[in-house]
């Protein structure tokens, strides 16, 4: 473009009052502009989505890359980001549906009172989503529960030890 607008200056300078070349010029200052705030609006969109990015905000970078594509969907840049969240997101939902199914398997089992398997499963929960308060809040009511099991078989073993000694004394 800057070409041809180069040549019609040289051709306005011949004949200034001359339309055509005027209106060419216009045109390509047009181009030139819409060039430049479609290469503005574009880098701006790239530069949201590598902040959301970096944070981890995978579907908010998913739509700001996304939103770039719209403005030039010839770039790969932004095409390559977005296979690398969808990617990133199908590890994240794989992740959360084995989190999910120990969770359930451990609530399963605590309903049930097999507290020692049940504190497994919530173990091994933390282990794939570490974050996650469920899992230590049961595994918490688990150990207050085992506790208090061990007490009353202590506190039962000791009466019933004080009261076979008491029988044997009164025999």
């Amino acid at each position: 473009y800057m070409d041809a607008k180069g040549k019609y200056q040289e051709a306005l300078a011949i004949f200034a009052n001359e339309k055509h070349p005027q209106q060419r010029i216009a045109e390509i200052d047009g181009l030139l502009q819409s060039m430049a705030d479609k290469d503005a609006a574009y880098q701006a969109a790239i530069t949201k989505a590598d902040a959301y990015y970096d944070q981890s905000e995978w579907e908010m970078s998913k739509t700001a890359y996304q939103d770039a594509l719209e403005i030039k969907a010839e770039e790969g840049y932004p095409k390559t980001r977005i296979a690398d969240i969808e990617a990133k997101l199908a590890a994240i939902a794989a992740q959360k549906a084995q989190y999910d199914a120990l969770i359930a398997s451990a609530d399963e089992l605590f309903a049930a009172e097999t507290y020692v398997d049940s504190k497994a499963k919530y173990q091994e929960a933390l282990t794939i989503l570490s974050n996650e308060t469920y899992p230590v809040e049961q595994i918490a009511k688990i150990d207050a529960l085992l506790k208090e099991m061990a007490d009353q078989e202590a506190l039962y073993a000791q009466l019933i030890q004080s009261a076979d000694a008491t029988l044997l004394e009164k025999n």
